[in-house]
């Protein structure tokens, strides 16, 4: 099943972690890149835990800034291929946050760990309302979520676990998760 819904950042497609099937739609109506990997919302740690292995960074970022906009990348665990990254060590990263918004908590909560990816075509503008998103994307879905016209924000900051860098720069700044880190 895939679904578009509302976050705390933009309006995101997505669908169960182990649906390849819509994983590989989703792919294909972004026209994504396969390799390049998508991201995910976990409903919580324990769901986190089950398909990624979060080090102490990545747990003592999570304890801090979850729920919220921060995207934490670490090893893969139990998942497709499809939606993780390959590192030049050649393991698997997958890249994992929790949301504070109130639906797409709700989503994650009844589905488990989604795929959730901006609902537009890949390159394109995040939408902050539906009629935004664009309407090949909205007629190969199977179920939209109005959220409303969502606040313009930026898409998460991602924090690479395992090289220790940010990766996208965004709501949460580099500063916070520094003195996180040295805390």
């Amino acid at each position: 099943m895939i679904i578009i819904y509302p976050t705390e950042t933009c309006y995101a497609i997505g669908c169960e972690v182990s649906d390849e099937k819509s994983i590989r739609k989703i792919f294909e109506i972004k026209k994504r890149e396969l390799g390049k990997g998508l991201p995910t919302i976990v409903p919580n740690m324990d769901e986190w835990g089950r398909i990624a292995l979060p080090d102490k960074t990545a747990l003592k970022l999570a304890e801090h800034f979850w729920p919220g906009p921060l995207t934490l990348v670490c090893r893969r665990k139990n998942v497709s291929d499809m939606i993780c990254k390959k590192t030049v060590e050649g393991f698997m990263t997958i890249a994992c946050r929790q949301s504070s918004h109130e639906i797409a908590s709700a989503v994650a909560n009844q589905y488990g760990p989604l795929v959730s990816t901006s609902a537009n075509i890949s390159g394109g503008k995040e939408p902050f309302s539906l009629d935004e998103i664009p309407q090949s994307l909205k007629n190969s879905t199977d179920l939209v979520i109005d959220g409303g016209v969502l606040e313009k924000g930026r898409p998460s900051t991602i924090y690479d676990c395992v090289d220790m860098r940010v990766i996208r720069h965004g709501p949460i700044t580099e500063e916070e998760i520094n003195k996180v880190l040295k805390g």
